[in-house]
């Protein structure tokens, strides 16, 4: 682990590990580009069978589809392996700039800190965002190359049917769009209740004594109950999870300084 530069920038995470990127790199184009080759000796094999080929020929074609797939299969384990790498080496780096960031800061600006903000900040939200860019990293191959290598193959065999069913693309993705401010909006709502519930708990655990001398015990305890159960409530209907990416400044969800 060893601090970075720009660590508001989340950019920097992937070009801090370079040697590890590459590997995600080759692994992936590789393994998102082989698999299309799965089906399509499969399908030959099939072919053969019915054909009723000889027996040699059914045989090589059977063995050059079990190679294919345990080669691919391979190719998906380093792919997968270089990613959850780069995933760990990111989080502990994070955690290591959000601590030192609270270190360096005098006191009197950490009095006015909210304690759940810090603690959210400092730990779900770290998870949240490592999490946000393993899935956005494996989600460009395994979406990405993956369904150009599909649509190539595809186009290859039938331009005409291709062409037809490439319609509803831009549609899916104008509705998708469409969805990002609704899916952003309540990401935001949960993360900041998040935050709130956080606050919440560390001034029931601080004040318990006080409240029970007092005769409050059960009225913060309904309190309490109440706002979890409302957490809970914006757990269930958030859409989706973003990348909190500027933790250093802020615990909401935003993609402003990925560059």
């Amino acid at each position: 682990m060893e601090p970075i530069k720009g660590p508001d920038k989340i950019i920097n995470y992937w070009k801090k590990q370079k040697v590890v990127v590459a590997a995600i790199v080759f692994f992936g184009l590789t393994f998102n580009i082989a698999i299309v080759l799965g089906p399509i000796y499969q399908g030959r094999l099939l072919d053969a069978l019915l054909a009723k080929e000889p027996y040699v020929n059914v045989l090589n074609i059977a063995l050059i589809f079990v190679m294919l797939v345990v080669g691919i299969q391979v190719m998906r384990f380093f792919k997968r392996f270089y990613i959850r790498r780069f995933a760990n080496s990111t989080l502990s780096t994070m955690r290591l700039m959000i601590y030192n960031n609270l270190m360096d800061k005098k006191v009197d600006s950490l009095e006015k800190e909210d304690v759940g903000n810090l603690t959210t900040r400092a730990i779900s939200d770290v998870d949240a965002c490592v999490e946000g860019m393993r899935k956005f990293t494996t989600e460009i191959f395994d979406t990405g190359v993956l369904m150009a290598s599909y649509f190539v193959s595809m186009i290859l065999y039938d331009l005409k049917i291709t062409v037809m069913v490439s319609v509803f693309i831009p549609i899916a993705m104008f509705l998708a769009e469409k969805l990002k401010l609704v899916i952003y909006k309540r990401t935001s709502e949960y993360r900041l209740k998040k935050s709130e519930m956080a606050s919440l708990t560390y001034e029931s655990v601080e004040n318990t004594m006080l409240y029970r001398a007092n005769g409050m015990e059960d009225f913060y305890r309904n309190r309490y109950e109440d706002e979890l159960l409302d957490l809970e409530k914006n757990q269930s209907g958030q859409v989706s999870s973003r990348m909190p990416c500027n933790l250093f400044t802020t615990s909401l969800p935003c993609w402003g300084s990925f560059l």
